[in-house]
């Protein structure tokens, strides 16, 4: 299985990690074929900039789009990682070096994401500092199966922490429901409406 790590914004990161949201925009300041070659449902793992040389969450992705910078914000609001229009475009802007003037960027629609705590972020420290965007994992090397293994302990783990924390229902002389179960929601069921344009 293929992996994608993408480096993220660490202004992005912590902001989203905060709202417990069911999609992000994992956007890029500049239109392009970024992770078009990726399959609806590949794992893309969020890789912290330096100083943070750790892997810090993730989620799944679904499709990429190129849309003017407007239409991204009307599109994902805060999912963008900025809680107002004039810091996305004042960020994007930033990137680019283009003070004025229509802007187009690329979007990358990702749903169902997870963040870990700082104490559980995995090291990667053998990573290039000239790999400045992201990288490619597979889990048929030793690498790839690591990495991907410590994240679905993390995931489990958060998951699990999550179930514990559910209130227990009570109905007339006994429980309503029936004994907890891990499962996962339909891939992109809630994706981003404008992904197609």
């Amino acid at each position: 299985m293929k992996l994608w790590v993408g480096v993220t914004d660490n202004e992005w990161f912590p902001f989203l990690s905060a709202r417990g949201l069911d999609e992000v925009n994992f956007w890029r300041p500049t239109p392009g074929p970024y992770f078009t070659s990726l399959s609806a449902g590949t794992p893309f793992l969020f890789k912290l900039k330096a100083p943070y040389n750790h892997i810090a969450g993730g989620a799944y992705f679904v499709k990429y789009s190129t849309l003017p910078l407007e239409m991204a914000w009307e599109a994902f609001g805060e999912k963008n990682g900025v809680p107002t229009f004039r810091e996305f475009d004042k960020k994007i802007r930033a990137y680019r070096k283009l003070p004025k003037g229509p802007l187009e960027m690329g979007c990358n629609v990702l749903v169902e994401p997870f963040f870990f705590p700082k104490d559980q972020w995995i090291e990667m420290p053998a990573w290039p500092k000239s790999i400045v965007q992201g990288k490619t994992f597979d889990t048929e090397t030793e690498e790839g199966a690591w990495l991907w293994n410590e994240v679905q302990k993390r995931v489990q783990l958060k998951a699990f922490e999550g179930l514990l924390q559910e209130p227990v229902a009570e109905y007339g002389d006994g429980p309503r429901f029936g004994e907890l179960f891990l499962t996962r929601s339909r891939l992109g069921q809630r994706s981003f409406q404008g992904a197609g344009q």
